[in-house]
């Protein structure tokens, strides 16, 4: 080709590629064209538009906007017409196959729509695109029950009695039968643990809109029914301790994690995960036992400190959890805590029984001393992981603060701060500090830091620090001074130190010099808790009734109505006022913390009431 030629035959590509480009450009012009009449419901302009695309260029996408906008215009004459071009272009265009049935089903035909969707079904290949494709044209139309039929025979054609399970599981979910769905996601959940965790994220998803409690019994009964009929089968017993803890029912948890490590000869390590679990749930007594179990069991050394350790913890926060001021429980949990060091000496096993009877000397016996020598010989213990030290340090800088020596207590927060300036155990070192200075009044520094950490990664820090944040913003508003903030800050560092009388002081001066203050409720809030601990329930109670009257609408009301709610439980006994008041946070604050368990406890108080009449 000589150089003329060759020039032509280059000019001559370019000008086809730019008119196949030009094409193209235009087509999609009127495609957009056409979606919009589309969705503006301009039924003919959309069939104009898709119908002269179609003639030009055949395709299922066409195809699909032109029937749709046939269907809303009744055009089923020319429905049938299309469809039956459209299967000779695609054979394997089922929802174009449909499209001939429902039409008939459309125009009051239904047994001979049937009988074309049953022909559609009987002549299924042994191929599982076919089968997908025919079930999801069915299910596209709504035509639920064709989609399950379609299924349940691909698996008799493909004789594999186990396939579909996911997309079967999805229809009966659909057409609420929930029975079945059941059985195909359990038949999902036995191929493999990617398999497992799907179902578990589709029964959470089903189960969230379980307002009467009925798809709750529904899958427990079967759950333990299959468990008790196929003891060797570990996924129910998988199934049932995911969906226990799901549901807060630590009680069949507990028996779940425990059968699941006695049958499959476990090292133990999912009931301690369960018993951790617990702990942060505050359900305390099923973490003793799980704890109980596990130190039984003396798998091994490490695993037996632990479970000793965590099982005395889990009795002092049961402790702190309650109303209860029996200090012979403290000293109970102490000894517990002093034999495993005693038993096993100071090491990095033992290391946070040691911080536990420091935290016990410093808080409820006033042995600062003690506490500090303890967590100093911790600190140097070797082969402790920094977090641990970190932790530990920062529990030194609490007893400093407790006992007044801010300076000691600001260098060890920042110590920690600036050793994990990007982890947790930073950020909370940040907060406290933060706090201290919220303490102290120094309120704009304690803004800049809080502000900061309202973005940290561990949740918890975040919530703390926001709440701190919008309290001090919100309880300067009417005073530049920030006065009223300064004695309420003053009266929360010695409710801290435990000086609760003079805390009791500051707080009913603040309350009466600044009667319309926004921090009022916060004052009384803080009133409320220090008459609680003080054994004062009736006045405790009458300060957080207060404040759920009159301050209906601020952060603090439902912390007060679920704290006035265990007090009617745990210390009046009166289970029908109990009630009565879960019910009022459960409805007045849905999207509470305490809402979940206050519908917990509305179920159990309603029982015992129950057995109370029957008696």
């Amino acid at each position: 080709m000589n150089k003329n030629n060759f020039r032509t035959f280059i000019f001559i590509v370019l000008c086809i590629f730019c008119c196949a480009r030009t094409n193209l450009f235009a087509q999609n012009q009127q495609v957009q064209i056409g979606m919009n009449y589309y969705n503006n419901k301009e039924w003919d302009k959309a069939i104009a538009i898709f119908s002269e695309l179609y003639e030009k260029a055949p395709s299922t996408f066409y195809y699909s906007y032109l029937v749709a906008s046939m269907y809303q215009t009744k055009q089923y004459d020319e429905i049938l017409k299309l469809a039956k071009k459209q299967i000779k272009f695609f054979a394997n265009d089922y929802n174009a196959k449909v499209d001939n049935g429902y039409v008939l089903l459309q125009t009051g035909k239904e047994d001979k729509a049937y009988k074309e969707f049953d022909k559609l079904i009987a002549d299924i290949e042994n191929n599982k695109n076919q089968i997908r494709g025919l079930a999801g044209a069915f299910s596209s139309k709504q035509l639920f029950d064709y989609s399950i039929k379609t299924y349940e025979q691909g698996r008799k054609i493909l004789k594999e009695p186990t396939e579909f399970a996911l997309d079967l599981g999805i229809m009966y979910q659909v057409v609420n039968r929930w029975e079945d769905m059941i059985d195909e996601y359990i038949i999902l959940a036995k191929e493999s643990t990617h398999s497992l965790n799907t179902v578990k994220n589709r029964l959470q998803y089903w189960l969230t809109d379980d307002l009467t409690g009925e798809k709750n019994k529904m899958l427990r009964s079967t759950l333990l029914k299959r468990a008790q009929k196929n003891p060797d089968e570990i996924i129910y017993n998988d199934l049932l301790l995911w969906f226990s803890i799901q549901q807060k029912d630590f009680d069949l948890a507990l028996m779940q994690a425990i059968a699941i490590d006695k049958r499959y000869n476990e090292d133990g390590e999912r009931v301690m995960e369960f018993a951790e679990l617990c702990l942060n749930n505050k359900s305390f007594d099923n973490a003793i036992e799980a704890f109980k179990y596990l130190i039984k069991k003396d798998e091994s050394q490490s695993l037996t400190i632990k479970s000793k350790t965590l099982s005395a913890y889990a009795g002092l926060l049961k402790y702190e959890d309650s109303f209860d001021n029996d200090i012979k429980k403290i000293n109970k949990v102490r000894t517990e805590l002093n034999d495993i060091i005693d038993t096993y000496g100071q090491n990095s096993y033992t290391f946070e029984a040691m911080m536990h009877i420091a935290n016990i000397d410093a808080f409820y016996f006033n042995k600062f001393d003690e506490a500090i020598e303890m967590l100093h010989t911790a600190i140097e213990i070797p082969q402790v992981d920094m977090i641990s030290v970190a932790e530990a340090k920062l529990q030194l800088a609490d007893i400093y603060l407790f006992i007044g020596e801010q300076w000691e207590a600001t260098l060890l927060y920042l110590q920690v701060e600036k050793q994990f300036k990007n982890e947790p155990i930073g950020h909370e070192a940040k907060f406290k500090n933060a706090k201290l200075s919220y303490y102290i009044g120094e309120f704009e520094w304690a803004k800049a830091q809080l502000n900061v950490l309202r973005g940290a990664t561990s949740k918890l820090i975040a919530n703390d620090a926001m709440e701190l944040y919008m309290s001090i913003v919100d309880n300067v508003a009417e005073d530049s001074l920030y006065l009223p903030l300064l004695r309420f800050a003053q009266a929360d560092l010695k409710h801290y130190q435990g000086n609760d009388t003079e805390s009791l002081n500051i707080l009913n001066k603040l309350i009466n010099t600044f009667p319309g203050h926004p921090i009022v409720d916060d004052a009384l809030f803080l009133s409320a808790n220090i008459y609680l601990k003080m054994n004062n329930y009736d006045t405790a109670a009458k300060l957080y009734q207060t404040i759920v009257d009159q301050y209906y609408f601020d952060l603090l009301a439902d912390n007060a109505l679920f704290t006035l709610a265990k007090l009617y439980e745990n210390k009046f006994n009166d289970y029908t006022k109990a009630v009565e008041l879960y019910k009022q946070l459960v409805t007045q604050f849905s999207d509470s913390i305490y809402a979940v368990e206050a519908r917990k406890k509305i179920r159990l108080l309603s029982e015992k009431i129950q057995q109370n009449n029957n008696t």
